[in-house]
C-alpha cells in the first residue's frame, strides 16, 4: 500500500495496529521513503515474505524535503522512514529537540558529478557555475566529493556532516557555486556546469552514477556517516515489527532486485547498528 506524505496530516499511524488479512492479523507498520527507494519497500511491501513475518507494510512517498519526514517519524506520525544517511540524520537531531535513532544499516551508494556539457572532470573550467546542495548534511558530502575531484580544498578541520563553502580553502579555477534545492540538482543541470548529485535523486531523473557521471565519489567504508539507515523514534529501534523490517530488506531476494533493478549503484551494508553509529 502507498500514499503520499501529505495525507498523514489528519491523525498518527500507530505502531502495531494490525489488520485482518486471509491468513490472519498482520501488523501494519508504516514506512516512507523517496524516490528510487520507494519501489524497494513497495517490493518489499507486496512479496509474501512480508506477510509470512506476520507485516502489513504501508510505504508512504515523500513528497516534501527530508526534515518534514524526519519530523513525522520522530513525533510519531511514521513508524520508520528509509531514505537517508547517517550523516543527514544526525544533522536533523542536532535541530530537533525529537530524536531519531537508526534501526538497522541498508546500502551505501556513491555521488556523481553530473554535466550536460562536459564528459571528463578535467573539463571543469574557470569560473564554471557548480550546483550543490541547500540541505546542510548532504552540502558537506558534495564538497568533499569536489575536494576528492581535485577541484577545491577543504580546511583541515572541515566536518563531513555539516561542512559548508565557507569551509573552502583553495579554489583555483574560481568555481560559482550555486545552492538548490537537492530534489532539483538534475533538473537545473541545464542551467549549470556541473552540479554534484546523490544516486537516489539522479536514478529519479534517469541518471545511473555509474554511467552518466564524469567523477563518482570514491566511497569510504570507514566514512559511517555515508551509511544510509531505517530510522524511527527514538525508543522505537528495538520494537520487533521494526526489527522485522531489517530482516526482509536483507532478505537474498530483495538484495537481488536491487542489484537488478538498480545496476548495483545500491552497495548492501549489513552491520550492527553499535558498530557505525552511537547516540553520544
Amino acid at each position: 500500500m502507498k500514499k503520499s506524505l501529505w495525507l498523514l496530516t489528519g491523525g498518527a499511524i500507530f505502531l502495531g495496529a494490525c489488520v485482518n488479512s486471509g491468513s490472519g492479523e498482520l501488523a501494519q507498520v508504516s514506512v516512507a521513503s523517496r524516490g528510487s527507494d520507494v519501489e524497494i519497500w513497495d517490493f518489499i511491501a507486496e512479496s509474501d515474505a512480508a506477510a509470512e513475518v506476520g507485516l502489513d507494510i504501508e510505504v508512504i512517498s515523500i513528497d516534501g524535503d527530508g526534515v518534514q519526514t524526519n519530523t513525522a517519524t520522530a513525533e510519531g506520525e511514521v513508524d520508520a522512514n528509509a531514505f537517508q544517511n547517517i550523516g543527514y540524520m544526525d544533522t536533523f537531531n542536532e535541530n530537533s529537540d525529537n530524536k531519531l535513532v537508526p534501526s538497522a544499516t541498508t546500502y551505501r551508494e556513491p555521488m556523481g558529478v553530473y554535466s550536460d556539457q562536459y564528459t571528463d572532470i578535467d573539463q571543469v573550467a574557470d569560473g564554471d557555475l557548480v550546483g550543490i546542495s541547500t540541505n546542510s548534511a548532504s552540502q558537506a558530502r558534495e564538497l568533499a566529493v569536489l575536494a576528492g575531484a581535485g577541484l577545491i580544498t577543504l580546511a583541515d578541520d572541515f566536518n563531513p556532516n555539516s561542512g559548508t563553502i565557507d569551509d573552502i580553502t583553495d579554489n583555483p579555477l574560481n568555481l560559482e557555486f550555486i545552492e538548490v534545492d537537492e530534489l532539483q540538482l538534475a533538473r537545473s543541470l541545464p542551467d549549470l556546469n556541473l552540479a554534484v548529485i546523490g544516486n537516489t535523486i539522479a536514478l529519479e531523473s534517469g541518471l545511473n552514477v555509474t554511467k552518466d557521471a564524469i567523477f563518482v565519489e570514491e566511497l569510504d567504508e570507514n566514512a559511517n556517516g555515508t551509511i544510509n539507515v531505517i530510522a524511527t523514534a527514538a525508543g522505537n529501534e528495538d520494537d520487533e515489527n521494526i526489527q522485522k523490517l531489517s530482516d526482509l530488506y536483507h532478505s537474498e531476494e530483495v538484495q537481488d532486485f536491487i542489484t537488478e533493478e538498480f545496476d548495483g549503484t545500491k552497495l548492501e551494508v549489513q552491520v550492527p547498528i553499535e558498530d557505525v553509529w552511537s547516540a553520544d
